[in-house]
């Protein structure tokens, strides 16, 4: 057992915490931190993009018609994406992390998670929704942007900025009721963000549970 990892036997249900955010909130660090540090399992993606520096064993990389294949024989739990960038989450492998008591990760956007989550997985594990957030949206996206990938051009920069403040204004509104929790990541370290997330959800420190979609 890793340190600090929660015992199973104290919990009567298979968790599931769905991390929610602009792009460069710390979605996919504070899964790895989780994974590392408490043994929470990350669900991977299979997704038919490219490879990324960043990625860091989050992802799995198949064709377009493994995708397709995958999708139409509705192997997915959770799926969305379009063109030459779909991603998807399998049942199988879902549902292999339930049997062993597995508690997960799920890392997504707010339009994803409102649009596209199936509410029924609720019926299955306990779900919890964090979201990452900045109070500076331009500046925070532009900051861990440059930092992940100093060498991106400055149309995809600004397209990823554009967007980061469009899906803020249209979603953010929408999905702040159901969240359990949310973080400024622009206040916190990495680790400190694992940690609030952490305890928020094992040490009951997360205030009143908010109400669940139906």
């Amino acid at each position: 057992m890793k340190d600090d990892e929660h015992p199973k036997e104290d919990f009567n249900n298979t968790k599931l915490i769905i991390l929610s955010g602009p792009s460069g909130s710390g979605k996919s660090c504070a899964t790895r931190r989780l994974r590392d540090k408490h043994g929470i399992v990350p669900l991977m993606f299979y997704t038919t993009r490219g490879r990324r520096e960043d990625d860091k064993g989050l992802y799995r990389y198949i064709s377009l018609d493994e995708y397709e294949k995958l999708f139409n024989d509705e192997k997915f739990v959770f799926a969305f994406g379009s063109h030459e960038n779909r991603y998807g989450i399998l049942y199988d492998e879902f549902n292999e992390n339930v049997f062993k008591g597995n508690d997960m990760s799920l890392a997504t956007s707010y339009n994803n998670y409102l649009n596209r989550f199936d509410d029924k997985i609720n019926d299955i594990v306990d779900t919890y929704l964090i979201l990452l957030t900045f109070h500076n949206i331009e500046k925070s996206v532009r900051d861990r942007i440059l930092f992940r990938n100093p060498n991106i051009s400055y149309s995809d920069l600004d397209m990823k900025i554009r967007y980061a403040i469009y899906e803020n204004q249209k979603y953010y509104d929408l999905i702040k009721p159901y969240a359990d929790k949310i973080i400024y990541t622009d206040e916190t370290t990495k680790d400190e963000t694992a940690s609030i997330i952490y305890d928020s959800i094992y040490n009951n420190n997360h205030g009143p549970v908010l109400k669940k979609r139906k």
